[in-house]
């Protein structure tokens, strides 16, 4: 059994996960426990998604696109604020309460609206298509520690599919 194992489909999948493996602070008798954090990656927007839509389909006009989904916006939030539950092949949205009703009336004081999404089939298909990549199991696995200018150096005799060691911070 590999030291940074991987979870893997059959065939290569097209998405990609990186993870790191992290103490799990919610249980205290197993100090060996451990729970997997999704590495951070940047936060992307509707221009960079209609970006990646014009280079699949460059025969679409951006402008279209755009519109496209402005409208499918506009009307799957209509339809989830007027109490449907939404099912695209992407998502599931159904709206949710919150609060108490006291006196019989609602009170946007203590009363909220929340919408609930679950994933679709889209994305259930896309979690099967997926690589989850370990890049570091603990600091436990690392051989030197060098504290440097509030950083801990770590440097590493076995780094996932990595070439070259990790500069993280720790408290």
């Amino acid at each position: 059994m590999p030291l940074f194992p991987s979870i893997k489909n059959k065939n290569m999948a097209k998405n990609l996960l990186k993870v790191w493996m992290a103490d799990n602070t919610v249980t205290t008798d197993d100090k060996k426990d451990k729970i997997f954090v999704l590495e951070s990656t940047r936060s992307v927007d509707q221009q960079f998604v209609l970006d990646r839509m014009a280079a699949k389909n460059p025969g679409l006009h951006r402008e279209t696109m755009s519109a496209s989904i402005n409208l499918y916006h506009e009307v799957i939030s209509e339809l989830v604020m007027n109490g449907y539950s939404v099912n695209t092949d992407l998502f599931r949205a159904v709206p949710q309460l919150k609060g108490l009703a006291e006196g019989n009336a609602w009170n946007p004081e203590k009363n909220s609206i929340y919408v609930s999404l679950t994933q679709g089939k889209k994305l259930r298909e896309e979690i099967k298509d997926t690589t989850v990549q370990i890049l570091l199991i603990s600091r436990e696995s690392c051989s030197i520690f060098i504290k440097f200018d509030g950083f801990f150096l770590l440097f590493c005799d076995i780094i996932p599919l990595l070439k070259y060691n990790q500069c993280i911070t720790y408290d």
